[in-house]
């Protein structure tokens, strides 16, 4: 069935982070948060930690992939604003992890985005989702000078996205946490916003691309100011803490529209 599928899926990103903490030490020494950064001096603990946290940024990515070049884009700004922060602490091999990353995903994007001639499908985003998942891991874990709420700032659309979702599946609508829905932040985006600006008449394709850009903006803005001002816990965790207020404020904003025909 489509839950057992789901849980399938999720118990599998779940070892093979376990396995990447085996034979890569990818596994979380800290998460700049007092008391808890204590308990990750606990081998079960970090390695517990480290997974959820690896299966959440996975499961968002697969979350997000509904418009063409949505999930190719979060990956390729996600890789590319770690990547930097690696390249800027000399880091050399997350560096080349998060290149690699790029140019798988833009090497997909020629032929996904705009038109669609290919899909990325729950293989692809669970993929590209463990690889970025793990290219942050590493980053913190091998570079103690670059906070872990820094790469959080950067990750946290998606983060937030499946944060949400959960949230709103379980407590608002009773409903099972993998069960499909089109609430979605830029699903209602695509509704409220694409389906009454973009006239499709000759390109019925323009109203799906067009999601991407507002993801993409979101994305670029958010990664900016992570790499630039994020160096320092506080900054960082500010950051987290305005990108979840505007989740919610366009959330809400959005919600509330009429959805004409889409």
């Amino acid at each position: 069935t489509k839950r057992v599928s789901v849980k399938a899926r999720l118990c599998s990103i779940f070892v093979s982070a376990i396995l990447a903490a085996w034979l890569l030490g990818a596994c979380l020494p800290r998460l700049d948060i007092w008391g808890l950064d204590t308990l990750l001096t606990l081998v079960p603990v970090s390695l517990m930690i480290t997974a959820f946290a690896v299966v959440g940024v996975t499961n968002s990515i697969n979350m997000v992939d509904g418009f063409n070049g949505v999930a190719g884009i979060i990956i390729v700004i996600v890789l590319a604003g770690t990547g930097y922060l690696s390249w800027s602490a000399g880091d050399a091999l997350i560096t080349q992890l998060a290149l690699t990353g790029i140019g798988a995903t833009a090497g997909f994007l020629l032929l996904n985005y705009p038109t669609g001639r290919l899909f990325m499908g729950d293989g692809g985003a669970y993929l590209m989702g463990f690889w970025a998942a793990e290219v942050a891991v590493l980053t913190v874990v091998r570079n103690p000078q670059i906070n872990a709420w820094q790469i959080l700032a950067i990750y946290a659309y998606p983060v937030i996205e499946v944060l949400f979702s959960i949230y709103r599946r379980m407590m608002l609508r009773n409903a099972l946490v993998g069960a499909p829905d089109r609430l979605h932040l830029h699903s209602l985006f695509y509704r409220r916003v694409t389906c009454h600006r973009i006239s499709i008449k000759k390109y019925p394709w323009v109203r799906n691309a067009g999601v991407a850009w507002f993801v993409a903006a979101w994305l670029a803005i958010a990664t900016v100011a992570a790499v630039f001002i994020g160096n320092t816990v506080a900054s960082a965790v500010s950051l987290v803490v305005f990108q979840m207020l505007m989740y919610v404020a366009v959330y809400m904003r959005l919600v509330r529209g009429n959805w004409g025909r889409c």
